[in-house]
């Protein structure tokens, strides 16, 4: 992320979208993440699988993770999350400038970045997107999250 973050503000970008790499994200609704930046009602807009659609088609151990993180990101950033750990996010250049060289997370950076930026006078709002579930996923359900919650307790 760094690095496209990187050639992103280099080239002059005004807005940077970010989405994963293991299909979870759809690139079509990128126009759903950039519409409130162009509108002047948010710096950084975040794509949720979960305001509109049911977590139910999720696994349990992924639902309970995910209200718990939501929850401690939402007491942290004084901000309610629905999809905390969503790398789906449109990104205003000016803000991503403001936090880019205090950025050091390699694998977690979501959180980071959203810690960061709650210290700012940021803008923050969720956009519904499309839940594509990952029934492969490479991270292991408790490496996954002890390494989000190292994530939370290193940048808070």
């Amino acid at each position: 992320l760094k690095t496209g973050f990187i050639v992103a503000l280099l080239n002059h970008s005004t807005i940077i979208v970010t989405l994963d790499a293991d299909g979870q994200h759809d690139a079509k609704y990128i126009r759903e993440l950039t519409a409130p930046i162009e509108r002047n009602e948010a710096e950084i807009v975040s794509g949720s699988r979960f305001i509109r659609n049911s977590i139910s088609e999720v696994t349990t151990h992924r639902k309970i993770g995910i209200k718990f993180f939501n929850w401690i990101m939402g007491i942290i950033t004084n901000q309610p999350h629905t999809d905390c750990t969503s790398g789906f996010k449109a990104i205003k250049a000016e803000c991503l400038r403001s936090v880019f060289d205090e950025l050091k997370e390699n694998q977690y950076g979501t959180l980071e970045f959203l810690i960061k930026l709650s210290k700012r006078d940021i803008r923050l709002i969720e956009v519904p997107i499309p839940l594509i579930e990952n029934p492969i996923s490479s991270k292991g359900v408790l490496k996954f999250g002890y390494n989000l919650l190292r994530t939370i307790i290193t940048y808070t």
